[in-house]
């Protein structure tokens, strides 16, 4: 009895709190709508991304509409978490769209014009040689492939890294170099046979014996410079000075003051772009830009394009760049380049720069969707500084409707920080590989244990990066005339540096 008026009791209170209980289940409702009406929760893709880690990682959107009106197989935990995060509906159905349709747009192979490049020289064989882990034959770049791998996928992954030499040892190891370690040794063709390929269909090397191909490349041509003084003897030399201004500032206010006054070799581009770190239209506004230059205002009589920040200063005079650039303007010197490259492994460049990745821009971040599955053939990728001067010459080529420029153009659309690459990758793989001058006029305050960071990139892109450091006056000594005149091996570095 006492028990239950106990219970009883317990029922009653439960009884009076009945409409507090409702009350809480109707303001719960009614922000959860919000929410759901806001679209900051997409619970079918939060629910889809549970699955996708859960196993299986395929699923199919069926009343998808951006695939030509086909279904559309989705695969990978990577599109799946970035359509959960992202907010709009025409961010979702891009994404859909490009990992639908991004292995029909890239080419199978594109023409590499490069006279440092000789494709019947693709997967050549070059013969079985004796290696260990101490004396590698190849020491340029290694790679471990555990599902898939064989001579010519080896040989292709070297070429797209610049390497001369591809070898397949172990049957699931692949290694990247330029030359042959010294006192190589040569193995019977037998020795190179004791291994099938993961494919299950070729040999991929023996224990402690590589078997080497030639990957097509046969040199790699760069061009030096010293520094020279001024030479006023020298033909006059005409610099298109591109400015990218961000934000609302006073540099953009200067500007535009200066177009007003009527000065006709200035011109302020109405559109503006949504130049995010890393973000794909930077690569739009450069081409866009040179485009109106060229076919909207006519000026078609300059020489080189140089582009800057609105944080750049002159080390030396204009009279000193124009006399380094006037020197590459002869009839045999037509169309010279100057980029500065990443200056180390390619390989591991193109890896800690994303390119193996197919990122997207929208809502003001880029998003990583999906692995990169298919690259032409015969391309070998290159990248380093954005900051960059061209020929007129090779502008021109970069605009064109050939089928290398248009086609990386296509590319790169998809491609994080697609400026620092584009056009070294177009220079790399086309007669402006032997007009690549090494140095792109800037010098910059690199120290990479300060200047690269996650955590601080997160909202506006699904990658890490580095950025420069600002002078201090402790790095004065970087920037004097002596040390920027003696640094033959960055020809331009020395006439301006970038404060940030």
């Amino acid at each position: 009895m006492v028990e239950g008026c106990a219970c009883m009791g317990l029922l009653m209170r439960r009884l009076c709190s009945w409409p507090k209980l409702v009350s809480a289940v109707v303001v719960l409702l009614f922000f959860g709508n919000l929410i759901l009406m806001a679209g900051l929760i997409d619970w079918h893709l939060a629910v889809q991304l549970i699955a996708n880690k859960s196993g299986g990682n395929k699923w199919s959107d069926e009343n998808n509409d951006d695939t030509n009106g086909s279904s559309c197989n989705l695969s990978g935990e990577m599109l799946a978490s970035a359509l959960a995060r992202m907010r709009t509906a025409e961010c979702r159905s891009a994404a859909r769209r490009i990992v639908c349709s991004i292995d029909q747009q890239t080419p199978d192979s594109l023409p590499n014009s490069c006279p440092a490049y000789d494709d019947t020289q693709h997967t050549e064989y070059v013969g079985c040689f004796r290696d260990s882990p101490n004396h590698r034959v190849l020491s340029g770049h290694y790679y471990k492939f555990r599902t898939y791998n064989s001579p010519t996928y080896c040989v292709n992954m070297c070429l797209r890294a610049g390497y001369r030499y591809a070898g397949v040892e172990f049957y699931d190891e692949c290694f990247c170099g330029d030359v042959f370690v010294s006192s190589v040794i040569s193995l019977p063709e037998s020795a190179c046979l004791q291994y099938v390929c993961n494919n299950r269909s070729l040999f991929c090397g023996g224990y402690n014996a590589v078997a080497v191909y030639k990957t097509g490349v046969t040199a790699k041509p760069l061009l030096i410079v010293n520094y020279t003084e001024s030479d006023d003897s020298l033909n006059n030399v005409q610099i298109l000075f591109l400015l990218q201004l961000n934000g609302r500032n006073t540099r953009q206010g200067l500007v535009a003051a200066i177009r007003s006054a009527g000065f006709e070799n200035v011109h302020l581009m109405d559109k503006r772009y949504a130049t995010i770190w890393a973000g794909a239209t930077l690569l739009s506004m450069v081409l866009d830009v040179l485009e109106t230059t060229l076919y909207s205002l006519k000026w078609t009589t300059w020489d080189f394009v140089l582009n800057l920040s609105e944080s750049d200063f002159p080390l030396l005079s204009m009279a000193e760049l124009e006399t380094h650039l006037a020197r590459h303007i002869s009839a045999l010197n037509k169309g010279r380049i100057f980029l500065s490259s990443h200056g180390y492994d390619t390989a591991r460049f193109i890896q800690k720069q994303g390119l193996e990745y197919v990122f997207l821009q929208c809502e003001d971040r880029m998003w990583r969707i999906m692995k990169r599955r298919k690259f032409p053939r015969s391309i070998r990728l290159d990248g380093g500084s954005d900051w960059v001067v061209l020929s007129r010459d090779f502008v021109l080529y970069a605009l064109s409707d050939e089928e290398l420029p248009r086609s990386l153009r296509q590319f790169f659309s998809n491609v994080l920080l697609p400026v620092e690459s584009f056009f070294h990758t177009l220079a790399a793989n086309s007669k402006y590989c032997a007009q690549t001058v090494k140095g792109n006029l800037h010098v910059t305050n690199w120290m990479r244990r300060q200047g690269c960071r996650c955590v601080m990139l997160k909202e506006i892109v699904d990658w890490c990066g580095c950025s420069p450091l600002v002078f201090r006056s402790s790095d004065i000594f970087k920037i004097t005339i002596e040390v920027r005149a003696s640094k033959k091996m960055q020809i331009f570095q020395e006439f301006s540096y970038r404060l940030i």
